[in-house]
């Protein structure tokens, strides 16, 4: 469960999230124009791959870096290791370099995506995250885990690069 403060004293939960992360780091480097990348992932998770049509509507969306991209095929190479190929890259903004070894996530429902006051840019927040078991209960309490600060900074991008509409 995920539960947020202003104050670090009075917590509201705002959400679960329901199964674990999948996030790693790329292990090579990428130029601007390169359609390929091998990740390692944290998991023994899967990652599967999409069709051109799911990688176009965001249903393959991933993070490298600070830039948002769609792969089409995953390639298992390893124990955790997968070759991302067929990218569309620059989903929200234009492509970049990356180095290896920065961060990747795979952005699927268990990321956590919370709607928040927009007056709420620029603030510092606390959030405090609560873990259960398979059957919902014995839940941590708030005491008994840690709080994490974060200043929020601006909202979601506008919209996806080079999307257009036919009639």
């Amino acid at each position: 469960n995920v539960w947020v403060s202003l104050d670090n004293t009075t917590y509201e939960r705002i959400g679960t999230i329901y199964g674990s992360a999948r996030y790693g780091y790329i292990t090579n480097s990428l130029s601007t124009s390169d359609t390929s990348v091998q990740v390692k992932l944290n998991t023994s998770s899967q990652i599967f791959s999409g069709t051109v049509e799911e990688a176009q509507v965001d249903a393959t969306l991933c993070k490298i870096g600070d830039e948002f991209i769609n792969y089409v095929e995953a390639t298992l190479n390893g124990s955790g290791l997968y070759t991302l190929s067929g990218m569309l890259r620059g989903r929200y903004y234009d492509p970049s370099a990356h180095n290896a070894s920065e961060p990747f996530v795979r952005i699927d429902r268990a990321i956590f995506e919370y709607d928040f006051n927009q007056n709420l840019i620029g603030k510092q927040v606390y959030l405090k995250f609560t873990s259960f078991n398979g059957l919902e209960q014995k839940e941590q309490s708030l005491d008994e885990v840690t709080a994490y600060s974060h200043t929020i900074s601006g909202g979601i991008p506008s919209g996806v690069k080079g999307l257009s509409l036919q009639s």
